[in-house]
């Protein structure tokens, strides 16, 4: 019987995982759950070469739940998960910082895997953060102070700007409509499969922390801000063509480095449904 084996990337997250593809794992139940275990573990699994066809991405996402629609692009007619993120030769790539995918929505996307389609020669790396390290590394008091806050994520306005160009004014105020007031979720969430605590905050998404004075958001979201940045708490991924990784959205944050102007980045995503954050 084949058997996962893992080499970490780094001490704090991240692991390359060999002994089997992801056509086996997805074909053997046993393999399934070491694989499940190993992210929950890791945070961040790295599947060199794997070459998967988009049936076969999709029904790796299927390991860990139902994959993910959003419900705007539902409402618009989008009936797959699979998504293209495409950076052109001829522009510079566009990156949201620091975040955790869809905080906006009521119930965020709780696992993500990528898979490398076309690659730059140099540079379109992606980095995670350990974001349950992130809250361990807080003094007890600050952990005490953090329990029981909340932060807005109110619905992208250039969402509905990039609707309404394209689609007209009528299908920008359904989307409006359906995305409503956006997500308001913990500071410091529980993982629902490990129990474990964590640091949740996307700063380019975030509005403010509910019932804080505006100076003190400015404070605390200073401190937040940096969270992601400490290097001791990363890993990062050097992409090569047909290499899938796998992440939990729940714990970590992620960034993709736009350091590859000039070249062009094809890469396939599915996430994964998951449930009100808690």
């Amino acid at each position: 019987m084949a058997t996962l084996a893992t080499e970490p990337l780094t001490a704090s997250i991240g692991a390359i995982v060999t002994g089997a593809s992801l056509r086996d794992c997805v074909a053997d139940p046993q393999l399934r759950d070491q694989v499940r275990a190993a992210l929950w573990e890791h945070l961040v699994l790295a599947f060199p070469g794997q070459f998967l066809d988009d049936e076969t991405h999709l029904a790796v996402a299927g390991l860990f739940g139902e994959p993910f629609v959003h419900p705007i692009a539902r409402a618009l007619g989008r009936t797959e998960p699979m998504e293209e993120i495409a950076d052109d030769a001829t522009k510079l790539p566009d990156r949201d910082g620091w975040h955790t995918d869809a905080p906006f929505l009521v119930e965020p996307p709780s696992v993500a895997i990528l898979r490398a389609v076309t690659v730059p020669d140099s540079g379109g790396d992606t980095l995670w953060a350990n974001m349950y390290a992130a809250y361990d590394g807080l003094s007890d008091l600050m952990q005490r102070m953090l329990e029981g806050l909340e932060v807005a994520y109110p619905p992208q306005q250039g969402l509905f700007d990039y609707v309404e160009e394209h689609l007209g004014r009528e299908t920008a105020d359904q989307v409006r409509e359906l995305a409503g007031d956006g997500g308001v979720h913990p500071l410091v969430r529980t993982h629902p499969e490990t129990g474990r605590r964590s640091l949740y905050y996307a700063e380019g998404f975030a509005g403010p922390i509910v019932g804080l004075t505006d100076d003190e958001n400015a404070a605390l979201r200073a401190l937040l801000r940096r969270a992601p940045t400490d290097p001791s708490i990363q890993c990062r991924w050097r992409w090569h063509e047909g290499d899938v990784v796998m992440w939990d959205e729940c714990a970590t944050q992620h960034f993709g480095a736009a350091d590859h102007r000039g070249q062009a980045r094809t890469m396939r995503r599915v996430m994964v449904a998951g449930k009100l954050p808690g």
